[in-house]
């Protein structure tokens, strides 16, 4: 792949990612409720068991339900960064 190829796939990329961000930041915030492990790890972008391994270590927190945990919007939606950027939009 020649690196013009390269290159071109990266901003793509980053373009792609800064129109999700501007969806999330002018999007209205929604009403929280619980929501799962799996829903969790892709509003934070990360793998499911990085999420089970913040709930254990305690910097999320989460209510068990049997053998699930499920975890409130709002924190997951803190954890991931998106309450700087709300708070920031409002002022």
């Amino acid at each position: 792949m020649s690196e013009d190829r390269r290159i071109t796939m990266r901003l793509t990329r980053i373009e792609n990612t800064l129109e999700e961000i501007k969806r999330n930041i002018t999007a209205p915030v929604p009403p929280d409720r619980k929501i799962t492990v799996r829903e969790a790890a892709e509003i934070m972008h990360c793998s499911d068991q990085r999420v089970r391994d913040a709930i254990h270590d305690g910097s999320l927190k989460a209510e068990r339900n049997g053998r699930r945990f499920f975890l409130s919007l709002y924190d997951v939606r803190e954890r991931a960064g998106y309450a700087t950027l709300e708070k920031k939009r409002q002022t």
